[in-house]
């Protein structure tokens, strides 16, 4: 086990080095401003933040270290090794360039692949064209399929555990009729060493640490010739992950479970995939370029899923749905939760949207609540606190048709909202 305590003490060098410390300190400024905003956002439509910004950007730091730690002595106890000098490295530059140019393409199936193909092609012109290879493309494409298996599992368990944080209420129309949902959103930053091999004649220090016969459980990461003569060292890297995606028919933590269990398989089935190309380079271009397009076909069943599965916040012909409940707001202390269906207030029956606050200025110092619970659970909440400056927090999924903003001039929005307004005060 002396290789899984070497990477531990690797990995505690990087996440407590200066120069590390900065970078982090960076992202984590570029993680709070996205939040930040965010979180603005909820706080105008709900009145209240269900986490606030430094929450959900320590959460991501804190969750992207652990991961890194996971991610380090998954890969070293695997064997996932690559030549020393080899651009490897390259694959997490590429991964930020093409999140650039579509924030998706942040997965490392696609950078992976680029660099894969580069690596094939470098070692078929050298043997076709009988050229010396070059150095810092000979990477190991065992290793490198390997390694985006164990990022896409470490991924797929934190956004299973965190990729339901900060998401945002939205609404899409399906058979006419309004329906609602949540945008997810989530980066995280993931710290960890990747093991690289070192000829040792080369080389006239370093410590000796005993590696098991176990060593290494992955075949075809390391030769037999390399496992004698080697000297293995850490190179330290930052990986970024990204999670973005959209549901109207499970709720926020449903669907980062979905995602997460999802993005876990998948990074198996790659895991699984390096053990059948280690003979072949043929296979190996194979399984180059079926990885992303395996990402591609799970992005498409997910979205076949959401296409096809039953809405989950939609009206019926009687009271309105909750879509979203601001924490600590009086909706939320009366005990209402999303994906309740509002029916009536002190006996007067909620038609849509618009009635419901009319009929809540009316309450005076006390409110009965009927409502449904899970489309079937009739419930009665009585609440006798009610301040009226106290905003009620909760957003519904909307009854009543809006104009669309793509056809209406802003400066018309504007004087419907005032008029809007000066009507409800009265």
């Amino acid at each position: 086990m002396d290789i899984v305590v070497y990477s531990l003490k690797a990995i505690s060098y990087t996440i407590t080095n200066p120069a590390f410390l900065v970078i982090l300190f960076v992202l984590g400024l570029v993680l709070y401003s996205k939040n930040k905003k965010s979180r603005m956002i909820e706080k105008m439509i709900l009145g209240s933040e269900r986490h606030s910004a430094l929450e959900l950007t320590l959460s991501q730091i804190v969750l992207g270290i652990l991961g890194g730690i996971g991610a380090s002595i998954i890969s070293t106890s695997l064997g996932i090794t690559f030549k020393d000098g080899s651009a490897i490295i390259l694959m997490f530059l590429i991964s930020v360039i093409l999140m650039m140019l579509k924030p998706r393409f942040i997965c490392f199936s696609y950078s992976g692949a680029i660099l894969g193909i580069l690596s094939l092609m470098n070692i078929l012109i050298s043997e076709f064209f009988l050229v010396n290879k070059i150095d810092i493309l000979d990477i190991n494409i065992v290793s490198l399929i390997a390694l985006i298996g164990v990022l896409h599992i470490i991924e797929g368990f934190i956004v299973a555990l965190d990729g339901q944080k900060g998401a945002l209420p939205v609404f899409t129309k399906r058979e006419n009729e309004t329906i609602g949902g949540f945008a997810l959103n989530r980066y995280y930053t993931i710290p960890m060493v990747l093991m690289v091999f070192m000829v040792k004649e080369q080389y006239y220090f370093g410590k000796e640490i005993a590696i098991g016969n176990w060593w290494p459980i992955l075949k075809g990461t390391l030769s037999n010739i390399q496992l004698e003569s080697l000297m293995l060292s850490m190179i330290p890297v930052v990986a970024i992950i990204g999670y973005n995606s959209v549901t109207f028919t499970k709720s926020k933590r449903g669907k980062s479970f979905f995602s997460g269990s999802l993005i876990f398989v998948f990074g198996f089935v790659l895991v699984g995939i390096s053990q059948l190309i280690i003979d072949s380079y043929f296979l190996q271009l194979i399984a180059v370029i079926i990885m992303p397009v395996l990402h591609e076909l799970m992005i498409k069943f997910e979205r076949y899923k959401e296409k096809n599965d039953k809405p989950r916040y939609f009206n019926e012909k009687e009271g309105i749905r909750v879509l979203e409940v601001g924490k600590n707001t009086l909706a939320d202390k009366i005990g209402v939760k999303s994906g309740d269906i509002l029916l009536s207030v002190n006996g007067d029956i909620i038609e849509d949207e618009i009635s419901f606050p009319k009929l809540l200025k009316e309450c005076g110092s006390k409110i009965v609540l009927k409502l449904k619970r899970n489309d079937e659970k009739i419930l009665e909440v009585v609440y006798e606190k009610i301040s009226k400056s106290e905003r009620f927090g909760i957003i519904f999924v909307p009854k009543k048709e809006y104009q669309s903003v793509s056809k209406t001039k802003f400066k018309d929005i504007i004087k419907n909202v005032i008029e809007d307004k000066n009507e409800n005060s009265r």
